[in-house]
């Protein structure tokens, strides 16, 4: 099980949406998309609406997550839905749970997907950067002079930033509380005791 150091738990605690360069991610479908994020990432934050969230949940994952492949914004989704989960374990309002076993659920799909790429690599040991905080390095995202097809031929071709994206994407996971009611910790808790 992967166990993340004090000093990536302090950074991740500390995390905003407006410090990730959404805009420059590579996602799955549509570089246009990229742009979309940040807000939905806000609105499921804050949104006490069933429907909204479940909304954005679903944009959110389908720029994500792809044939069991986590795309460059996964750390960083992980974070604010499991800080989300978190909140709204200590809230009360009417559609609370539902939202709580949706962003579970959610989780349960990323965790899976790591230990699918584990299983294809037959590998359960990751190698990954030092810090969560390299991860917004700039040498891996778009800018004016590399278009989105490039980023994503560099990331392709840079299996220590792929293993992060998974290790650290796990390790978010990995600080659910197991205490946390749901039929879905168990799931998770088991994804994640296989990787390391």
């Amino acid at each position: 099980m992967i166990v993340l150091s004090e000093l990536d738990l302090e950074f991740i605690d500390g995390l905003r949406t407006d410090d990730i360069p959404w805009d420059r991610m590579v996602t799955v479908y549509d570089e246009e998309n990229n742009k979309k994020l940040r807000e939905a990432v806000d609105i499921i934050c804050s949104s006490e609406s069933f429907e909204t969230v479940s909304e954005k949940v679903y944009f959110v994952s389908e720029e994500t997550e792809h044939q069991d492949y986590l795309y460059q914004p996964a750390p960083f989704v992980s974070v604010f839905l499991v800080r989300r989960i978190k909140e709204i374990s200590k809230e009360s309002f009417p559609n609370a749970e539902k939202i709580r076993e949706l962003l579970l659920k959610t989780l349960s799909g990323m965790a899976a997907d790591c230990v699918n790429y584990c299983d294809n690599a037959e590998c359960y040991e990751l190698e990954h950067f030092d810090s969560f905080s390299s991860l917004l390095d700039r040498q891996y995202y778009i800018d004016d002079g590399r278009d989105y097809d490039e980023t994503f031929d560099i990331l392709c071709d840079n299996s220590l930033w792929e293993e992060s994206t998974y290790y650290y994407t796990v390790g978010i996971i990995s600080t659910l509380s197991d205490d946390c009611k749901s039929k879905y910790i168990g799931k998770i808790k088991e994804y994640c005791n296989k990787i390391s």
